[in-house]
């Protein structure tokens, strides 16, 4: 994993993200990655745009929806972040999934992270504590 971080601000809050190079997309880290028999996680999935390919991204949009609505995986939610200026700056994908594993094939296989449209993809379970979903 690389020490890079990323800080989204809103407000007074701050959130930061420890993100990883696209090259480690789908590799596996040890016991995290491993598959739970029978259970259900949520893993999200934060990118980041790289600026140096818009072009890319109107290219390949269709297809990154229709890879995000295969039904591959059971997307949540899932949409495109912004900065302070409204401008596109990344998306975010919650899905429920078996594994992390699961979610890094996925990813791996989305055309934006095929065409270097994201700068950095990193993928995490999320353990929800307040609001609805569990």
């Amino acid at each position: 994993m690389d020490n890079s971080t990323v800080s989204f601000a809103q407000s007074a809050v701050t959130i930061t993200i420890a993100m990883s190079p696209i090259s480690e997309i789908g590799r596996e880290t040890g016991a995290d990655l491993a598959t739970r028999e029978g259970e259900v996680m949520l893993a999200v999935r934060v990118a980041l745009s790289n600026p140096g390919n818009a072009a890319e991204r109107e290219t390949y949009l269709e297809d990154h929806k229709r890879h995000l609505r295969s039904g591959r995986v059971g997307i949540v939610q899932s949409g495109p972040i912004v900065d302070e200026f409204g401008e596109g700056s990344g998306g975010v994908v919650v899905a429920d999934v078996s594994s992390l594993e699961e979610m890094h094939r996925f990813s791996a296989e989305d055309p934006f992270v095929l065409h270097d449209v994201y700068a950095s993809v990193a993928i995490y379970e999320w353990r929800p504590t307040i609001g609805g979903h569990r």
